[in-house]
């Protein structure tokens, strides 16, 4: 159920499109037992909030028990290091959404559960999306832990996201502070799609209704403690132009600490202080190709600032086969250089796709060093990857 998602250019939606707007990560700083507590606070918090909700709307109620499972086997030949086989769960996912209308107003809720072990530091399946939102002619508001709209806006734009050549981890990315899960080379980890990265909690979004092809978003994520420099509560605004096949857009976020510093911050996305983050993009599709591209600067306080560039493309051969291609480059990073990646499509049924992709980056020693970071294995690395995905949804549970 895509609430306030606008799926775009990509020729499918991902399941996590469920989400607020659209669905990785550093992993999180916490116990098992924080996460248990706010994923009960979080679970009934939206379970109190929708119940009054329902009761107010005379209205029949609806339920959509949905699933994302996503798994690839992948073969990497490092320079100067040892080749690797994986078997990975590319963020596979469970989820549940119950909504209802009356009129022009529709509640809707929702839970969604992580199956892999790559979510939280603990290796247990985690909660990746718990919330309630309420549409109106005069936008959707909702509240609660769910995916952001900087992290929606990279997404639409990676035919890789969440396969085994979407991700930034293991031996290829040995530089990487913490996995980044979900996002291509060259979108940064504020795309994954995890905890704490891209899946954010405490958050209250708005997305206004479309007037003249824009639509606008507002974020603001409360703080759970403050500290000395006037809080952690961080804030996201952006802007986008649909039609015709043209997509223009902007999303900015300003966060202001991280669980670098901050116990209880909302952002880790492996970034070492306060964060400007904007990400510029664009695209044009049509029934049979795709154009898209992203730039993320980053300004970060006490550390020189990061460049993310991305640049993706599809072609539909048939009705059930599609090729994919995206570039990737960014600066002063852990792992700075360059990643292409090439991969083939095939619909096998109805939601269930198999896949082959490759990918090769290099990267750039001499920038690392210089950037005092070390480096680990050899420069370049490249991947063969074959992978399945399946998507279901089981609409008018009651």
């Amino acid at each position: 159920m895509c609430v306030m998602h606008r799926c775009w250019i990509m020729p499918r939606c991902h399941s996590d499109t469920r989400g607020l707007g659209g669905s990785g990560s550093l992993t999180r700083l916490c116990t098992k037992e924080s996460l248990r507590m706010r994923s009960k606070q979080l679970i009934a918090a939206g379970s109190v909030m929708a119940l009054c909700s329902m009761q107010a709307l005379a209205a029949e109620i609806g339920a959509n028990l949905y699933g994302d499972l996503r798994y690839s086997v992948g073969y990497s030949d490092v320079e100067d290091g040892a080749d690797d086989f994986d078997f990975n769960s590319n963020n596979s996912h469970l989820g549940l959404s119950i909504g209802g209308a009356e009129g022009d107003l529709r509640v809707t809720a929702v839970y969604e559960l992580g199956i892999d072990s790559g979510n939280t530091t603990s290796g247990s399946d985690d909660t990746r999306q718990a919330y309630l939102s309420v549409g109106s002619p005069y936008g959707t508001l909702a509240y609660g832990q769910l995916e952001t709209t900087y992290k929606q806006a990279g997404q639409r734009l990676d035919p890789f996201y969440n396969t085994g050549v979407g991700t930034i981890t293991g031996t290829p990315f040995g530089n990487a502070g913490a996995p980044v899960l979900g996002p291509s080379f060259g979108l940064s980890a504020l795309t994954s799609d995890t905890v704490d990265q891209g899946l954010i909690a405490n958050q209250v979004t708005y997305l206004s209704p479309t007037i003249a092809n824009l639509t606008g978003n507002a974020t603001i994520i409360f703080a759970e403690n403050d500290r000395d420099n006037g809080g952690q509560t961080d804030f996201g605004v952006g802007v986008e132009y649909a039609a015709n096949g043209i997509l223009l857009g902007a999303q900015y976020l300003d966060i202001r600490a991280t669980l670098n510093g901050t116990p209880n911050a909302n952002f880790n996305a492996g970034l070492p202080d306060r964060t400007k983050a904007t990400r510029v993009y664009g695209g044009y599709g049509t029934e049979n190709w795709t154009l898209g591209a992203s730039w993320e600067p980053l300004e970060i306080d006490g550390a020189p600032d990061r460049d993310y560039y991305f640049l993706s493309g599809t072609l539909r051969l048939n009705d059930s086969t599609r090729l994919a291609a995206s570039l990737g480059y960014v600066e002063n990073v852990p792992f700075e250089g360059q990643s292409l990646s090439l991969g083939v499509f095939h619909e096998l049924l109805t939601g269930l796709e198999a896949y082959a992709a490759a990918r090769y980056s290099d990267r750039d020693e001499e920038a690392i060093l210089n950037n005092g970071f070390a480096i680990s294995d050899g420069a370049s690395v490249g991947e063969l990857v074959l992978g399945i995905n399946y998507q279901f949804s089981l609409a008018g549970l009651f």
